[in-house]
């Protein structure tokens, strides 16, 4: 069994520890735009709850794949999935960091936007986490090999 290294067992315990806030904001947000859909809001607040409804589905999706990620991480196991998903979520996060930057809502009232903020730091733990991986499979190629002999008897 390959031993993880440091930073991407520190990195995969940090996707864990963030992959249940994304998931329970997720929750929340499809709960709260599932009743508001539900209690018939119509017009412009309906489209609103599709879109937090969308949103809320794709937090659901990024947190489950950061979860698989982690604990994939953490054990070590099968590194080529781990950065495959975790190249899969960069990619999410970074669409959904440029959608931001382009509609002009990556700052609300000065601060950053929750959805924003999120986004960045998946892309900063995910970089990190991909370098970890690389990290792992260098070390066990590594030691995989056999040793280099200059003199061998006859």
């Amino acid at each position: 069994m390959t031993k993880p290294s440091i930073l991407l067992k520190v990195m995969s315990v940090l996707l864990i520890v963030f992959s249940s806030i994304v998931l329970l904001f997720g929750g929340l947000s499809a709960i709260g735009s599932g009743l508001s859909f539900i209690l018939g809001m119509d017009g412009l607040a309906g489209a609103v709850a599709i879109i937090l409804l969308i949103l809320a589905i794709r937090a659901i999706v990024s947190g489950v794949l950061f979860l698989l990620c982690g604990v994939f991480g953490v054990k070590a196991k099968h590194l080529q999935a781990c950065f495959i998903m975790a190249f899969v979520v960069l990619a999410i996060e970074i669409i959904i960091l440029v959608i931001l930057i382009v509609a002009g809502s990556i700052f609300t009232e000065g601060i950053f936007d929750p959805l924003g903020l999120t986004s960045i730091i998946g892309i900063v733990l995910l970089i990190l986490y991909n370098i970890g991986v690389k990290q792992t499979k260098t070390r066990a190629a590594t030691v995989s090999q056999p040793p280099h002999t200059i003199w061998s008897p006859k």
